[in-house]
């Protein structure tokens, strides 16, 4: 006579290791998630950082800023922050500013976009269209083609009538 115990027992050995094949299947989906989004969390900072030390070298290093000199036009010796020297923009801007090559950028000047390398528009509003994370950081600025008068800046920093004109910086990056 048969006993019907050891189908019984393979029966529940087959359905066990279905679960355990299940529950481990859940677990590696939820690794792979936990990476995933690890991955990108770094991918994102790296953008940000990359974009928000460029704003930064672009807006207070000794590279891009105005000296300021007296009513005579005797410099300074001492460069204004916040204030742009556009004309000191070239091929090699996006270098000097630490964003890689891999990395895409914008840089807008007010209504103007002026630093070579970081001036396609079209690309930036392609990534825009296609959802791709773009960090923008804008700040206000002082552009100017020559020195900067310091009875100018005091006039604006005091309050009294400002000639300098002041406009939008606007620095993005996107891969």
């Amino acid at each position: 006579m048969l006993s019907s115990k050891g189908q019984l027992f393979s029966l529940d050995f087959i359905l066990g290791a279905l679960l355990m094949v299940f529950v481990l299947a859940l677990v590696f989906q939820g690794i792979e998630l936990n990476y995933y989004d690890a991955k990108e969390m770094q991918v994102d900072r790296e953008l940000r950082m990359i974009g928000f030390n460029a704003s930064e070298r672009l807006l207070l290093s000794d590279e891009f800023d105005c000296d300021l000199v007296d009513s005579t036009g005797a410099d300074l010796g001492v460069n204004a922050v916040y204030c742009l020297r556009t004309d000191l923009f070239n091929a090699n801007t996006k270098a000097r500013l630490g964003i890689p090559n891999d990395a895409s950028c914008l840089i807008n000047v007010g209504a103007a976009t002026l630093v070579p390398g970081c001036d396609n528009a079209a690309a930036y509003n392609a990534a825009k269209a296609a959802g791709a994370n773009i960090y923008s950081f804008k700040r206000k600025a002082f552009p100017s083609t020559a020195a900067l008068s310091k009875a100018a800046l005091m006039n604006c920093v005091i309050g009294n009538a400002c000639t300098l004109n002041e406009a939008d910086v606007t620095v993005s990056v996107w891969r």
